[in-house]
Parts: structure tokens; C-alpha cells; sequence
């Protein structure tokens, strides 16, 4: 598979992902293969307010709180192991 084809299967996959948390078809997913800055920059096109990325230092890991028509979300995940990252609604 060429590397643009591949690309773009990664990210209609994440557009997909995000949107089944979005609709309240799904609680969580995990967003493989995809970097943060993607993530971020496709909530922001729907609207979306994320903070600043917030991490814990060595451990790579890191999270963001987006909010997206007055629910807040987690975008979350694992610096170190690079297919590790989620996107789930903020349990209150």
C-alpha cells in the first residue's frame, strides 16, 4: 500500500473513531497510528476547544481536555508507545 493511501485510511479511520464518541455511539476509543497534533487540529475544525497538552514528564504520557458543545472530552495517551492514544468523554 503506498504511503498517501495509507495516510489517508489513518485518518478517515480517526474521523470515524472520533465522531462514534462525539455521536454517543461509543464511551472510548483508541486512536491507532495517529499523532496528537492530528487529533487536536480535527476537533478544533469541528468547533472544539482543546487546552494546552499537559504530560507527567518522563513517561511521555499526556492528555488534553477538548470541549466540544458543552460536554468535555480526554484525548489521552502514551508518548513512548506511539499507538497509544484515546479519546473518551469526561466521566463527571
Amino acid at each position: 500500500m503506498e504511503k498517501e493511501k495509507l495516510k489517508e485510511l489513518l485518518e478517515e479511520t480517526m474521523k470515524s473513531d472520533v465522531q462514534s464518541v462525539l455521536s454517543g455511539e461509543n464511551e472510548l476509543v483508541d486512536l491507532l497510528g495517529t499523532c496528537p497534533d492530528k487529533i487536536v487540529k480535527y476537533l478544533e475544525s469541528l468547533g472544539g476547544e482543546c487546552s494546552d497538552i499537559e504530560t507527567n514528564g518522563w513517561e511521555w504520557d499526556f492528555h488534553f481536555v477538548c470541549k466540544i458543545n458543552d460536554k468535555k472530552y480526554i484525548l489521552g495517551g502514551c508518548g513512548y508507545y506511539s499507538d497509544s492514544i484515546y479519546f473518551e468523554l469526561e466521566k463527571e
